[in-house]
């Protein structure tokens, strides 16, 4: 996902938003040199703890409020290591939060 896609003002808060969940060390980051500079984002092992109890919450709001789930499941994709990972990436303008 690129940050071009979303409405104006919004990538501040997407910046700060992937800042804290860095901080929370739900996500990794990594940059990739180039032009653009590209910088990816996966969940990192605590977050990958998370998606059983989200899924359950999701779940739980489907079976008692008739509330479907608005995005797919997560899908493991193998990271450069060949370990799964679930990834949130794209080049972002001016490379992404720093």
């Amino acid at each position: 996902m690129t940050t071009r896609r979303r409405r104006p003002g919004s990538e501040k808060v997407l910046t700060a938003q992937l800042r804290e969940l860095e901080d929370d060390g739900i996500i990794t980051r990594l940059v990739t040199e180039g032009v653009p500079l590209r910088v990816d984002y996966m969940l990192s092992d605590g977050g990958m703890e998370l998606v059983p109890v989200t899924e359950a919450m999701c779940d739980w709001g489907t079976k008692h409020l008739g509330v479907p789930p608005s995005l797919p499941r997560l899908q493991p994709m193998p990271d450069q290591t060949g370990a799964p990972h679930a990834s949130t990436s794209g080049a972002l303008p001016g490379g992404g939060p720093e």
